[in-house]
């Protein structure tokens, strides 16, 4: 799994940009020269092409991560990230050791990607950047690289002379060329890669201080997919006392609502009042912030995320009461969405749309306790499209709703609205299908047995759309104004459509497609017929001239 093919250390083809960039001659001073094979010896003895390991050292629990980065359990449970230090001890020789860093593995908790690929790469940049940077602060100004170049002349070979050494200094673009001669090699690896992807989150969450992973998990509301392990652990090493938070478990989904990243965790008055008002705005009281409180834990997090706070938005909380949390968030998330498209305009009529829900929460409340969510799901299913349906209408409409209107007097306007919409659309329709336009003309042909007949009226066209299952009816307007031409090709054993772009001056068509039902693929044979149209009507247009 991790074994491959040592690259070849003698000679290496710089890209032209850094032959360009980096002088080819001149001496060096060799006391600040590190040479490249020496470098990539010691790499290559890193094991850095496993991709997860994991391994005692001493007191210390390991989980190397491509050789050169680990995570480290100690003794006391706290959880440190360390990378492979260099040190220079001569002209031949580097010694490698482990030192603490504050670089954190951006891993999901939860992944459903089969290769990691690029995961692991992030990890070998990183390393490989900071050695190089360890190398410069020791006084190593340049990386020797023995190289071969192209021949500057026409012949279409490599010029295998060895040039003198190239000298790369260290900094950023040296950098990533080191990276790039590693990762390149990641295309080999891709069963290591998967086998570590596997490996990895079989030994990660032994790593994971899982009382404070389901403090973040409460506090943002979201799924082990959604968690980076690098945020989870700088949470953790912010969060010191977990009772604290624990007996405030009430309190974490206001947490997300404070700024200073992962520092807002580590204010003494974190838990008070006066502490979350400063952070929220001055609509926000202290009675906003209890009646959310007491909300069940999804409404809750709902309303904090959606930062659904003011006086008028709480009022739904009572129009809903009784109603089961299901029915709440369904409610409360469209209320959310839609105030998320208004404050994205800079307008918000929430006291018109809050009509809507309480004139349906008084409507169905004789169902709370007798129709159960989970056994009757049908009916509050049947309910709550009932709630979209006029809800989107009043949205889209502006429609106005009057002070003692009923629920059903409003599904009654809705439903006039419907009726009125589709009158409209049949007159349209009717008009659209009504629609002709001029037939082309060509030569007949051996059409082996197929028969070609062209659409040219708009309920032919809306016809072929339905019944082959595509979309050749938005053609219409192209048809009509003859920039667009459609044929239907048929035989026992098949149907397809033809659609052909025609020039609207010259009259000239050319293939644009070929469908079957639901686009599906046409035979071989219905290709060779249409290629026979397309040359009939193009020589018929050109004889006419």
């Amino acid at each position: 799994m991790n074994t491959l093919t040592a690259l070849p250390p003698p000679q290496v083809l710089l890209s032209s940009t850094m032959a360009s960039f980096h002088g080819m001659e001149g001496e060096q001073e060799q006391s600040k020269v590190l040479a490249w094979q020496t470098l990539y010896r010691f790499l290559n003895g890193q094991s850095w092409r496993r991709m997860v390991k994991r391994e005692q050292d001493g007191a210390l629990d390991t989980l190397v991560l491509a050789g050169l980065f680990r995570l480290v359990k100690h003794p006391n449970q706290k959880v440190t990230m360390q990378r492979l230090s260099l040190m220079w001890e001569g002209e031949r020789n580097l010694h490698g050791s482990w030192v603490g860093c504050q670089y954190s593995p951006d891993f999901m908790m939860q992944c459903r990607q089969d290769s990691l690929a690029w995961r692991f790469y992030n990890i070998l940049e990183y390393v490989i950047d900071a050695l190089l940077s360890d190398l410069e602060k020791q006084g190593i100004q340049a990386l020797s690289v023995p190289v071969k170049a192209p021949k500057n002349c026409h012949y279409d070979g490599m010029d295998t002379t060895p040039v003198p050494m190239a000298y790369l200094d260290m900094g950023k673009t040296t950098k990533q060329w080191v990276s790039e001669r590693f990762g390149r090699q990641f295309g080999f690896l891709e069963h290591g890669i998967k086998q570590g992807g596997r490996a990895l989150y079989k030994h990660l969450w032994d790593f994971v201080d899982k009382e404070k992973l389901s403090l973040y998990l409460q506090i943002y509301q979201c799924s082990l997919s959604q968690v980076s392990f690098g945020q989870l652990h700088s949470f953790s090493n912010k969060v010191k006392d977990v009772s604290v938070y624990q007996r405030h478990r009430v309190w974490l989904p206001w947490l997300r609502v404070l700024s200073g990243g992962v520092n807002r965790h580590i204010h003494p008055n974190l838990f008070s009042y006066e502490h979350l008002l400063s952070h929220l705005p001055a609509e926000v009281s202290k009675g906003a912030i209890r009646k959310i409180n007491r909300q069940p834990r999804k409404v809750q997090a709902l309303l904090i995320q959606a930062r659904m706070w003011t006086p008028s938005e709480l009022s739904l909380l009572d129009a809903l009461t009784g109603y089961s949390t299901t029915i709440q968030v369904r409610l409360l998330s469209t209320i959310r969405d839609q105030k998320a498209r208004h404050d994205h305009r800079g307008v918000w009529d929430v006291e018109r749309l809050q009509r809507v829900v309480f004139r349906w929460a008084q409507y169905f409340k004789p169902m709370i306790g007798r129709v159960k969510v989970r056994k009757q799901k049908e009916q509050w299913r049947r309910a709550l499209n009932q709630f979209n349906d006029v809800f989107d209408w009043v949205e889209r409409e502006d429609a106005v709703i009057h002070k003692n209107q009923s629920w059903y007097a409003l599904v009654q306007q809705h439903e006039r609205w419907v009726t009125r919409m589709n009158a409209d659309r049949l007159k349209v329709d009717i008009q659209m299908d009504a629609l002709t336009w001029e037939r082309a003309k060509w030569e007949t042909f051996d059409t082996q047995g197929i028969t070609v007949e062209e659409i040219t009226t708009g309920f032919g066209l809306r016809r072929e759309g339905r019944e082959m299952e595509h979309c050749v009816f938005s053609y219409l307007d192209d048809c009509v104004k003859q920039r667009y031409r459609v044929f239907t090709l048929t035989s026992d054993a098949d149907r397809t459509t033809l659609g052909l772009y025609q020039d609207p001056i010259s009259r000239f068509v050319q293939y644009d497609q070929l469908r079957g039902a639901r686009n599906g693929l046409s035979s071989q044979t219905m290709e060779q017929v249409a290629k026979q149209l397309i040359e009939s009507i193009n020589k018929t247009k050109n004889e006419g001239h």
